[in-house]
């Protein structure tokens, strides 16, 4: 993912990143950025960042 783009510069303001919401399952912000459940899960993923309990 690209971590300097016009769409993902705002998200580096703490006071914009705190006004995200859920659109249709989405992780959204009011500029239009968005980031669905399957592709963070992936992403969290990839990354070794999901913490999974002990069921």
């Amino acid at each position: 993912m690209a971590r300097d783009t016009v769409m993902t510069r705002p998200l580096a303001d703490p006071a914009f990143f705190a006004r995200a919401f859920i659109e249709a399952g989405a992780l959204a912000w009011p500029n239009g950025f968005e980031l669905s459940a399957d592709s963070l899960y992936r992403r969290l993923d990839e990354a070794g960042a999901l913490i999974r309990s002990a069921a």
